[in-house]
């Protein structure tokens, strides 16, 4: 399969701006935001929503990566990494970005099946959608693990202060 032309459209960030999870936020100086979140103090991070009734415009390579997407309904018609990358003219790196997008700022529920058939999909069926939540929930612990280890903390501990920052709107 030949591949497409790659179009860069990405947006450059200006002075004072950083890109967070695909979202533009304005940071004076980093290493007080970095300051800030060992604290565990509030940052213009922490103040993005989490999720949009009001999602904005894809992006031209945004909805490019949707529309092949929308061909892959059901786990079983899943795209590897690698093809999907290859259809939208960039790298894996960038391929697995657009999709993060796509399910953070967008609200657009994509599957990311782990094991064969491995690569992306839309779920089509409620235990579809199970899966993927398991699968998520899944890697939410064992990265609570990883933050547990490194902090030398409880998981128990680690969820409890994730509460707190729920709790009081910083997630």
């Amino acid at each position: 399969m030949p591949k497409k032309q790659t179009e860069n459209m990405q947006i450059e960030p200006q002075e004072n701006w950083s890109w967070t999870g695909g979202v533009a936020v304005e940071v004076v100086d980093r290493s007080e935001l970095l300051a800030a979140a060992k604290k565990g103090e509030r940052s213009a991070i922490m103040e993005q929503p989490v999720y949009s009734d009001n999602p904005p415009p894809l992006t031209p390579e945004e909805a490019r990566a949707k529309g092949i997407l929308e061909h892959h309904r059901g786990r079983a018609n899943a795209l590897k990494v690698r093809l999907f990358a290859e259809l939208l003219g960039v790298e894996e790196r960038r391929a697995q970005q657009i999709v993060k997008c796509l399910v953070e700022k967008h609200n657009i529920l994509i599957g990311s099946a782990v094991s064969p058939p491995f690569g992306y999909y839309i779920p089509e069926t409620a235990e579809e959608v199970d899966a993927v939540l398991a699968q998520l929930y899944h890697r939410m612990a064992s990265m609570a693990v990883r933050i547990a280890r490194i902090k030398r903390i409880s998981v128990e501990e680690v969820f409890g202060q994730l509460r707190l920052l729920e709790s009081n709107n910083e997630l």
